[in-house]
């Protein structure tokens, strides 16, 4: 059986707080969730080595690469990526509303979400999303290697992507009640309203 994380992530290290946000993470229960919305066999969640050390302590959230397996006998990873609940519901609806808004006005390379959820009242015990596990690698683990010209290719697709950013009107005055960002994912009661915003996405 696969083990539950316990982990713990200090809210505000900088200031020496004593106060801690505590997690316990079922990946039996990760696994069979991506099962069932995959439909396939997920044979196995490969943990990173640092899992309730360092990562957990730089981010708000932890991701796992789901590795499944169809009736064809053929192989597929998934991401499945656990939220530290400091921001409970907010944190992983906003990014699932972004993720899908960016995904479906761009052709910024944004991984598709197959399930989410922002409560921890689940058998994996804590806010998840399921998506999809683009190739590739992380930039700063490689990029001390490549040579200036190399560098220059890759700023230069970074910054087609900032001004790709830049023309969704979308986030124009973010932070701000009258923001069309603001206005679209929340009611006038200023309630979530997150499942009805996407469902807008794809009209």
């Amino acid at each position: 059986n696969l083990p539950v994380i316990q982990s713990h992530k200090n809210d505000f290290e900088e200031n020496d707080s004593d106060d801690s946000v505590e997690l316990d993470i079922n990946l039996e229960a990760l696994q069979e969730s991506a099962s069932k919305v995959f439909h396939m066999q997920c044979i196995s969640v490969p943990v990173e080595l640092d899992i309730n050390l360092e990562a957990l302590q730089e981010s708000a959230s932890k991701v796992f690469h789901m590795q499944c397996i169809s009736v064809q006998k053929l192989s597929e990873e998934y991401i499945g990526r656990v939220a530290f609940p400091e921001y409970p519901r907010w944190k992983t609806e906003s990014e699932v509303a972004v993720m899908e808004y960016v995904r479906l006005n761009t052709n910024i390379p944004v991984p598709k979400i197959y399930y989410w959820t922002s409560s921890i009242d689940n058998p994996v015990g804590a806010e998840y999303i399921l998506m999809e596990c683009l190739p590739g690698r992380r930039l700063c683990n490689v990029c001390s290697d490549f040579v200036v010209e190399k560098k220059k290719i890759i700023l230069s697709k970074v910054i087609d992507i900032q001004l790709a950013l830049k023309k969704l009107t979308i986030f124009d005055n973010l932070g701000e009640e009258k923001s069309e960002f603001y206005s679209a994912v929340f009611n006038q009661d200023q309630v979530w309203n997150v499942e009805d915003f996407l469902e807008s996405l794809e009209q």
